[in-house]
C-alpha cells in the first residue's frame, strides 16, 4: 500500500511538472495547435465596413478570443521575443498588419520582423491582417515565440481561391494519404504552390507526382 501511494504521489507530480513545462503555446478558435500539423488556414472574406473589400484576419477584433491566441500556461508575466517570418505571398495585399504585445506594425514590403516585449495576463491575441487583397493566391507565414527556453511556432496561410491543390488530410497510418512537408512536419492544411510528401512520394501542390 506503501508503494502504491508512493507511485500516485510520483505520478501526480510529474503530470504537475509537465503541465507546469507547457508554459506557452498557440489557440484558434480555442483549440490548442498541435506542434505537428501546426498550420492554421484563413480564406478571404469581405470586410466588416461593407465596403466590398476582401480581408484576411488571424484575430477579427469583433471577437479576439476567437481568433489566434498566444497562451501563458504559468498565468504570469513573461519576456515575449515573437519573429513573424513570411515564407510565400502571392494574395497581392494592400497592406499587412501584425499587432502583438500592444504594438501594431506595417510590415511595409519586409518579409521578416521580431517583437520584443513583456507579456502579462494569460493570452494575447495574435493580430495577422492581410488588408484589401486584389488578387488570387495565398500568404504563408511562419510566426515562432520564444519565452526563456521554451518556443513555439504556428503557421498562418491566407488564402483568397489559391488553394485548389491538396486538400488537408488527418489520416497518419501508412498508405492512407497523409501528407508531410519535405522535413517531415505532418501537415493538416497543406498550401498550394510547394512540395510535399505523400506516401512516400514527392507530390506538388497541384497533385501532380515529381521524380526526384
Amino acid at each position: 500500500m506503501r508503494y502504491r501511494r508512493l507511485f500516485v504521489v510520483a505520478a501526480v507530480m510529474a503530470y504537475g511538472a509537465w503541465v507546469n513545462a507547457q508554459g506557452i503555446g498557440f489557440l484558434f478558435h480555442g483549440e490548442s495547435i498541435p506542434e505537428e500539423g501546426n498550420t492554421i488556414t484563413i480564406p478571404a472574406v469581405e470586410d466588416e465596413f461593407g465596403f466590398g473589400e476582401l480581408w484576411c484576419e488571424s484575430n477579427p477584433g469583433s471577437n479576439p478570443g476567437e481568433g489566434l491566441i498566444l497562451k501563458l500556461y504559468s498565468g504570469q508575466g513573461a519576456n515575449i521575443k515573437a519573429t513573424l517570418k513570411i515564407e510565400h505571398n502571392t494574395i497581392d495585399a494592400a497592406t499587412l498588419k501584425w499587432c502583438m504585445g500592444g504594438e501594431c506594425t506595417i510590415l511595409n514590403g519586409k518579409t521578416e520582423m521580431t517583437k520584443s516585449f513583456k507579456a502579462s495576463g494569460e493570452s494575447i491575441p495574435v493580430e495577422f491582417d492581410a488588408e484589401n487583397i486584389r488578387s488570387e493566391g495565398y500568404l504563408q507565414a511562419l510566426l515562432t515565440v520564444t519565452s526563456g527556453v521554451e518556443s513555439c511556432s504556428v503557421r498562418i496561410v491566407f488564402t483568397n481561391g489559391g488553394q485548389t491543390g491538396i486538400k488537408a488530410v488527418r489520416q497518419t497510418a501508412p498508405g492512407s494519404g497523409a501528407c508531410h512537408s519535405v522535413d517531415g512536419r505532418l501537415m493538416m492544411n497543406p498550401a498550394d504552390g510547394a512540395i510535399y510528401i505523400i506516401d512516400g512520394k514527392k507530390v506538388y501542390s497541384d497533385n501532380q507526382s515529381i521524380n526526384n
